[in-house]
């Protein structure tokens, strides 16, 4: 139950985020700059790839074992695994 719980917040986490950043870079970078405009799914992945990168910075702070181990090895794992759900609707 709570692995399932687990993976229902890590979605509407990750969807949530995506759907703000696609709004926030529509509304501020597309007419600033003359970009193009980011969908939900772009925005997720990208939301992912941040995610993912500025995670790994607190693995050297952490001390507890099993904090490593969710940042070494799961985060990793599930940002794949999003990553390329999302990628589906691209």
């Amino acid at each position: 139950m709570k692995v399932m719980l687990f993976i229902i917040a890590v979605t509407f986490s990750v969807l949530l985020n995506g759907f703000a950043f696609s709004i926030l870079w529509n509304w501020f970078v597309v007419p600033s700059l003359g970009v193009n405009e980011l969908t939900v799914s772009y925005s997720c992945g990208i939301y992912l790839l941040i995610n993912y990168v500025t995670t790994k910075a607190d693995i050297v702070r952490s001390k507890d074992t099993t904090e490593i181990f969710i940042i070494g090895f799961i985060t990793p794992i599930m940002s794949i695994v999003v990553g390329w759900a999302i990628l589906q609707f691209i």
